[in-house]
Order: structure tokens, then C-alpha cells, then sequence
């Protein structure tokens, strides 16, 4: 597609070129050129969709960090009263369903640190 794309730009630039030395009425590059364009959407359209974003890199995790800030919410939300737990949850995007044979849990947490969250807290 992107081959497709730059084959697209040549033909561009040879249709200005062609109408520069007269060898093309206005008329006909403006069709020409609408229909490139519509190609050209097309095209742009189709690499989006198939463009596929890198996934996180855990390479440069500091674990024992990562050990501490676990221990730390883990005591703020023992410490926690009952509204403060659902709010801290409801936050960190955890659902909880729990039936009487099970419960499950799930949520998101983010791979990059919030601009929020500093070294001092």
C-alpha cells in the first residue's frame, strides 16, 4: 500500500508536469487529479487499518520499584475504608463480579506512567 501511495504522488507530479508543457487542458487534470485523490483516500484508508502499534516494552521495568509502589498502594488500600476501596477501584478501572461458585476480577492498568504521579508521592 504504500508502494501504492508513492506511485500515486509520481503520477501527481507527472500530471502537473504534462499540463506545465501543455500537453494536458485543465479540465482534464482536475478530473484526473479528483480521481487520484479519491484513490489516494482509499489507500490511506486501507494502511490505517492494517497499521498495527507497537506493544508495550517491560525490558526497562525497575522491579523492585515496581515492588515498593505495589506494597505501598497495597497498605493505603488496607487502610482504606470501604468507600475509599470502591473509589480506588473504580479509578484503577477494576471490576469486580463475584457469584456464588466464583469471582472474577478485571481492569486496566496503564503501561506508561501518568503525568500526574512524580518520584515524591
Amino acid at each position: 500500500m504504500e508502494q501504492a501511495l508513492a506511485d500515486l504522488a509520481l503520477q501527481e507530479k507527472r500530471l502537473v508536469d504534462l499540463y506545465t508543457v501543455g500537453g494536458i487542458t485543465a479540465t482534464a487534470v482536475r478530473e484526473k487529479s479528483d480521481d487520484l485523490s479519491k484513490r489516494r483516500k482509499v489507500l490511506e484508508t486501507q494502511l490505517t487499518s492494517v497499521q498495527v502499534a507497537p506493544g508495550p516494552s517491560f525490558e526497562d521495568v525497575d522491579a523492585d520499584g515496581l515492588q515498593r509502589v505495589r506494597a505501598a498502594v497495597a497498605d493505603l488500600v488496607d487502610q482504606a475504608d470501604e468507600e475509599d476501596r470502591r473509589l480506588a477501584l473504580e479509578a484503577l478501572q477494576v471490576f469486580i463480579s463475584a457469584t456464588k461458585g466464583a469471582a472474577t476480577m478485571s481492569g486496566v492498568l496503564p503501561t506508561d506512567t501518568p503525568g500526574f504521579i512524580t518520584d515524591a508521592q
